[in-house]
């Protein structure tokens, strides 16, 4: 999960909110949202997206950029974490800690 810093307690629940309404209604219809054979992102272009949405958000958790990318057909910037689940790959992780710098914890 990642988060800024001066993010209230009232906003982030919004946004979780907001999100959960995303993400219900992107399930409702995610026969449109699966994109096969999508043109591949490289590591530049996922980063560059995530500060985007951290920056339209104000948070970013990893499970949405997780789901994005594999609805997306860019499982090629993922891995299989200790726990046999999904995690976006250390290449992808570096990339945007250089570009968000010492905001993002």
């Amino acid at each position: 999960m990642i988060f800024l810093e001066n993010i209230s307690a009232s906003d982030l629940l919004e946004k979780i909110r907001t999100r959960y309404i995303f993400w219900r209604n992107l399930n409702n219809y995610s026969h449109k949202a699966i994109t096969p054979n999508a043109p591949k992102q490289s590591i530049e272009d996922v980063s560059s997206w995530m500060m985007h949405l951290l920056e339209k958000d104000g948070c970013l958790y990893q499970q949405d950029v997780v789901d994005y990318l594999v609805k997306n057909d860019q499982g090629n910037h993922l891995k299989e974490n200790a726990d046999g689940n999904q995690a976006l790959s250390t290449e992808v992780i570096n990339k945007f800690r250089v570009d968000s710098g010492n905001d993002v914890v």
